[in-house]
C-alpha cells in the first residue's frame, strides 16, 4: 500500500486527530519528498508528461506549452486556499 499526506501523522496521533492503530498499519518506509514548489526545476517533466497524455486523448489539435511556462518563477506563489483543494477533489482536471 502507498499512502501520502502533507500532515505530520505522529503529531496527529498524539493530539488524537488520527487513529493510532491506523498509523501503525500504515507505518513502513517513509519517503519524504519536498513539495514541487520547492523543486521548481522538476516542473517541466510532469508538465511534458501530461501534455503528451492530453495530446493522445485529443485527436484534433495538439496542446502546446509556451516556453515561458517552463521557466522557474522568481518568487514562490502563496499556497492555494483550502477551498481550492476541496473543489479540485470534486472536479479532477481533464484534457
Amino acid at each position: 500500500m502507498l499512502a501520502a499526506t502533507h500532515r505530520d501523522l505522529e503529531t496527529a496521533v498524539e493530539d488524537g486527530s488520527f487513529r493510532e492503530d491506523f498509523y501503525y498499519r500504515l507505518w513502513g518506509t517513509v519517503l519524504e519528498v519536498p513539495a514541487l514548489r520547492a523543486r521548481r526545476e522538476d516542473i517541466p517533466l510532469p508538465v511534458e508528461h501530461f501534455r503528451v497524455q492530453c495530446n493522445r486523448l485529443r485527436s484534433a489539435a495538439s496542446l502546446e506549452i509556451p516556453q515561458r511556462a517552463n521557466r522557474s518563477p522568481r518568487r514562490t506563489s502563496p499556497p492555494a486556499p483550502a477551498s481550492w483543494s476541496a473543489a479540485a477533489s470534486r472536479h479532477p482536471a481533464s484534457c
